[in-house]
Formats: structure tokens, sequence, C-alpha cells
């Protein structure tokens, strides 16, 4: 059924995840989990259908930034002055800080977890006997593979 939409032309199903983003970036859902299941339905997938993810979420980023972009300046601007702008200004660094924490907290699990898997696919994959095989994985700490 959806084979029809992988031969669509790549402006096509640029704009059509362009659609998506927009339509997903203000509600409360995950924007990325509906661009990767449409990319997918399109067939769009790889190493550039993640570039254009990154691209497209920074797209978003600016544009809510642009958005608010007096709200973030009168902030900016009353710190020194203004309580309610303080605490704006709290509750945001507030709100950042949990996530932080987890980030830092999780870093090294996250970074044993990306080796590993890296490690698996280059051993898995066909290009792992050619020249051109990546050779970069690292094997996480303590353990020997």
């Amino acid at each position: 059924m959806f084979e029809l939409l992988y031969g669509l032309p790549l402006l096509v199903k640029a704009a059509i995840l362009g659609v998506v983003e927009g339509l997903t970036e203000f509600l409360p859902i995950s924007s990325t989990g509906h661009l990767i299941l449409a990319g997918s339905l399109l067939g769009f997938s790889g190493e550039k259908a993640k570039m254009f993810d990154v691209a497209i979420q920074t797209g978003a980023m600016l544009s809510v930034i642009w958005y608010y972009r007096r709200k973030i300046l009168h902030v900016i601007g009353g710190l020194t002055r203004e309580a309610s702008a303080r605490r704006f200004a709290l509750n945001v660094v507030v709100g950042f800080l949990p996530a932080a924490l987890l980030g830092c907290c999780s870093a090294s699990t996250s970074r044993r977890f990306c080796s590993i898997r890296c490690r698996w696919r280059w051993r898995s994959s066909s290009a792992a006997s050619s020249s051109s095989g990546w050779s970069g994985a690292r094997r996480p700490r303590g353990r020997r593979a």
C-alpha cells in the first residue's frame, strides 16, 4: 500500500515531513516520533533522513524562539528590574535542571550503549570485511569483547 509513497520526489517528501513537523510541534505529542514514522512510511530513511530530521527540528526551535522573541527579550531586559522576569527565569532554570542532571548522570551509560550498538552494527554489516568498513568502534570500559 505504501510502496507508492516510496517513489515520490524528494522535494514532495520534504514538504510532507515539513507539514507533519509543523502540525505536531506545538501539540503535546512527539513531533520527532511522527517525523520518524512519516519518514518510514515514505521510504525516507538512512543518514540523509537523520540529517533532515536534525535540520527540520532546528528550524522548529528557531521558529519558537522567533515567535517568543519579545517575551525572551523582555525577560532578559527585566532581570535586574522586574520580579516577574526573575521568576520566569527561575522557572526556566528549575524546569531545565532535572533534564540536565539526568543527562549528566546517564552520560556514561549512554556512551556505553552507543558504543556497544555501533560495534555490533559494524561487525554485522557486510562492509565490515571491506577496506571501507568503519574501524572506530570502541569497546565499553570494564568489559572484554
